[in-house]
C-alpha cells in the first residue's frame, strides 16, 4: 500500500511510467527465465529474480532501475512505520507527554533556558 501511494502521490507521470514498465520488464524476465511470472516462482527462483535485479551489471535496464526503486521505497516505507520506529529503532519523537495549552513564549523561554 505504501509502494502504490509514493507511486500514486509523489511520482510524476513519467516516473509512474517508467517505473511501471520496468516492473513489467522485472516480471518479463520471470518469464524468460522461468515460464512463470512473479507470483508464480517458488522461493528459490524468486530469490534467483532478486539476485539478477540487484547485480551492477546492465544497471540500466529498464527492469533493473525499477528494482531499484521498488527497494528504496520498501525500505523507506519500512523505516519510517510507526512500528518500526517505536518498536525496533526505539526512537521516540515527541519525548514526555503533549501538552496543547502550553502558550508559544513558554516553549521559548524553555528552549532558551537549555
Amino acid at each position: 500500500a505504501f509502494v502504490e501511494f509514493i507511486t500514486a502521490e509523489w511520482m510524476t507521470e513519467t516516473e509512474r511510467t517508467e517505473f511501471r514498465e520496468g516492473l513489467a520488464a522485472l516480471d518479463a524476465h520471470a518469464v524468460a527465465g522461468y515460464g512463470r511470472t512473479w507470483p508464480a516462482l517458488d522461493p528459490v527462483q524468486r530469490m534467483g529474480e532478486l539476485d539478477w535485479a540487484a547485480m551492477p551489471l546492465d544497471q540500466n535496464l529498464p527492469a533493473k532501475r525499477a528494482y531499484r526503486r521498488l527497494r528504496g521505497h520498501v525500505l523507506h516505507g519500512y523505516l519510517t512505520s510507526d512500528r518500526v520506529r517505536r518498536d525496533v529503532l526505539k526512537i521516540n519523537i515527541a519525548p514526555g507527554r503533549y501538552r496543547g495549552d502550553v502558550p508559544v513564549a513558554a516553549v521559548r523561554e524553555a528552549d532558551h533556558a537549555h
